[in-house]
């Protein structure tokens, strides 16, 4: 694999079995650390009603190595897909993703890894994250739809910043942001499209015409970065010509874990399912870790119209850039 493929992919291997069966076995080999010792090696059955068009284009290949966002040309279709129910020395857990060959690779390659980390006790979280070119990690923290990935997108434009990730990271216990799963997942909209071609002609030149923009590797962050600030992104809803100004505002610390805690990997993937992911032996870590996270590190709520979004990202560019670390 290319040596700054992703962190939770690290060594991930997809093994088709037996394209015929009912229940299709998979071998996937996890690993979370640079030298590739597996955190967990699965043998996992996934039930499928039917096999049509499971790999697309055919191919003998028995043994492909995923990349993370470098994947293959080819990509696994899945038919009626059921479920996806996993079992290792460290966790179990079912998932149950959409039809949707996306869904399953983002299962499989994202999920899952994210909740075995979880499980050895490593804190993962469903933020973004970006690098500037002194190695200082901006950590963007907010709800679905709140526009991590689009912030992300935005200032990548302005070619100060390297991508870390735009959806899950892993914060080691030193306060290090390591670079996880950087693709950018955003819903084509042509008003940002535009502005990034008019920031960034490059950004756009490898990034194919679906639903997941895949980012280019000399955009992603080849090792961890100290962690220096933390955004937390809340749009508000309002109409096109109300009088609201975007405004930043200090978080207190109480505030601050609250907001961390509640975006912590199990704790997101505990309200999906509706079932409570973290044992009490693990309540305890989360806190300590993400008060040890916090400290000498600057915390800022960042406030501005929901529309600029969609129809005035270069009005939340110039909000973000002016509001960036000194």
């Amino acid at each position: 694999m290319p040596q700054n493929s992703t962190h939770f992919c690290h060594g991930c291997r997809l093994h088709i079995c037996n394209r015929t069966s009912k229940v299709l076995p998979l071998h996937l080999l996890f690993s979370d650390a640079p030298d590739r010792s597996p955190v967990a090696d699965l043998h996992i059955d996934l039930e499928i009603s039917s096999t049509r068009g499971l790999i697309q284009p055919e191919t003998s290949a028995t043994d492909t190595m995923f990349a993370g966002y470098d994947s293959p040309d080819w990509i696994i279709q899945w038919h009626n897909f059921a479920h996806l129910h996993i079992q290792s020395p460290h966790a179990h857990a079912t998932f149950l993703p959409t039809i949707s060959s996306w869904e399953i690779i983002d299962t499989l390659f994202h999920e899952v890894p994210a909740f075995l980390l979880s499980q050895q006790r490593q804190l993962v979280m469903h933020a973004a994250g970006l690098a500037d070119k002194d190695g200082r990690g901006i950590f963007i923290l907010g709800d679905s739809g709140a526009g991590k990935s689009t912030t992300t997108a935005l200032l990548l434009s302005t070619e100060h910043f390297k991508i870390l990730g735009d959806d899950l990271l892993l914060i080691s216990g030193n306060g290090h942001i390591h670079p996880a799963t950087p693709f950018i997942r955003l819903w084509p909209q042509p008003s940002l499209e535009q502005h990034l071609c008019r920031q960034n002609a490059n950004l756009l030149a490898s990034l194919p015409p679906k639903q997941l923009w895949h980012i280019p590797h000399q955009l992603t962050a080849s090792h961890p970065c100290q962690l220096h600030t933390i955004w937390i992104l809340t749009p508000i809803i309002d109409a096109p010509n109300s009088d609201l100004r975007p405004k930043v505002l200090t978080v207190h610390t109480a505030d601050a874990i609250l907001q961390l805690l509640q975006q912590t990997f199990v704790a997101c993937f505990s309200r999906h399912i509706g079932r409570d992911l973290i044992p009490p032996s693990s309540q305890d870590f989360l806190l300590t870790r993400l008060q040890t996270m916090i400290q000498h590190v600057c915390i800022q709520r960042l406030i501005f119209p929901h529309h600029w979004l969609q129809e005035q990202p270069s009005l939340l560019l110039d909000f973000l850039t002016s509001h960036l670390p000194s």
